[in-house]
């Protein structure tokens, strides 16, 4: 083994192998600036400040948070299912029916959210791109904090997506499946452990504000949070407003 001088980030390569240098020199060699472009398209993405290519589209939430994370290069999903989250699976499908192999997003399921979290932490160390986590509410979503908060400290841009219960029911304060405290107790959580903690309330800003969350990911190389409740993904609308890109890096840091 080589001296390693003091201020040098290391991690032991398998098998005893030389250390090598730590995955965060990934974000720091290699040009953060690619702007991811479409999915099965040439080009780049436009800037900061167009509007999103599908507003006015009439989409339900589901469908347009598979949209986004298309558009912003995501080819992977690591996820475990439950009720709060079932509609997000559907699209998840439905985005894949009708397309090519290599435009598909594919969808690997662990063996528990847990799993999905430290699996999504780690394609996003080895890759270099945000990795997806999608979870539902409550012992789902809470299984996951011990890996989303290694992320944060490791700095590794990971996106988790995770249902919520209704917010129409939320008036009757009912007794609802895997609420803890409050309804916001999981999102209060996740912010301590994220750069940034959301909560969609809004169909018709959903893609402006899950581009915004994941810019901040990349930018700041760090977790971020994103809940939806069940009537807000089953919920048509037509989205509008301004796109936000997230800078995903290109090939040479994944090779």
């Amino acid at each position: 083994f080589r001296r390693i001088a003091p201020d040098e980030r290391i991690c032991i390569g398998p098998l005893f192998g030389e250390p090598r240098r730590g995955w965060n020199a990934i974000y720091e060699e290699h040009d953060m600036a690619t702007v991811s472009a479409p999915r099965g398209k040439g080009k780049k993405s436009t800037g900061s400040g167009k509007r999103h290519p599908l507003a006015g589209k009439k989409m339900s939430g589901a469908d347009m948070i598979m949209e986004v994370l298309a558009q912003q290069g995501v080819d992977v999903i690591f996820g475990y299912s439950g009720g709060a989250i079932l509609p997000t699976y559907d699209a998840v499908f439905k985005y894949n029916k009708h397309r090519e192999e290599s435009d598909k997003i594919r969808l690997i399921v662990p063996a528990n959210e847990q799993g999905a979290s430290f699996m999504a932490a780690g394609y996003s160390r080895a890759s270099g791109k945000v990795g997806v986590a999608l979870v539902t509410f409550g012992a789902g979503g809470l299984n996951m904090v011990n890996a989303i908060a290694q992320a944060y400290a490791e700095r590794s841009p990971v996106l988790v997506v995770s249902g919520a219960p209704e917010i129409k029911g939320r008036d009757l304060d009912a007794l609802l499946h895997h609420r803890v405290k409050t309804f916001d107790s999981q999102l209060n959580v996740f912010r301590e452990v994220t750069v940034e903690a959301l909560a969609l309330h809004d169909p018709s800003t959903a893609m402006a504000t899950i581009d915004r969350l994941l810019a901040t990911i990349l930018e700041r190389k760090r977790p971020g949070y994103l809940e939806v409740p069940r009537d807000m993904v089953e919920m048509a609308g037509r989205p509008s407003g301004g796109r936000v890109r997230a800078r995903q890096p290109g090939r040479a840091a994944v090779e």
